[in-house]
Formats: structure tokens, sequence, C-alpha cells
């Protein structure tokens, strides 16, 4: 019963970042894509802080990199941000 309520509570922490960051890779307006990147990379900060000391996070921490990495490449190749070396 623990680990339902459990998967529950992970599925809801992995909506707070995921809509937001989906949101991103759909959106077409630069102007509108920059801010929802800029949400999606708090939302993914913020759950990353979360996750760092759980156990049971290691398969939304990679999904999380994938994301990260996604969202560097809109800024680069939509938006025309540089690359952070």
């Amino acid at each position: 019963m623990m680990k339902g309520g459990n998967t529950s509570m992970v599925e809801r922490g992995a909506r707070m970042w995921r809509e937001p960051f989906e949101q991103a890779l759909k959106q077409t307006d630069p102007q509108k894509l920059g801010d929802l990147v800029v949400q999606a990379e708090a939302a993914i900060y913020e759950r990353f802080e979360k996750l760092q000391n759980s156990s049971d996070g290691d398969e939304e921490l990679r999904a999380i990199k994938v994301a990260t990495d996604q969202l560097l490449a809109l800024k680069v190749n939509r938006l025309g941000w540089p690359p952070v070396k």
C-alpha cells in the first residue's frame, strides 16, 4: 500500500517538470518558447533537488538529464542562445 502511494507522489513530482518541458518542446513562438524554457528549467531544478537524496529517483534523474539536453538544444538551435562551455 505504501508503494502505491509513493508511486503517486513520484508521478505528481515528475509532472511538475514534464508539463512545462513538453509545452516548451511544442512551442513555435520564440518569445513564448524562451519563457517556457525558463519555467521548465526551474521546475527541473526544483525536482532534481528533491530527488538528490532519494533512492527511488534513478529513472527520473535519467529522464531529467535527457530533458535538460533537449532544452539546451532548443536554446541553441531555436533561440540562438550561445552554448554553455
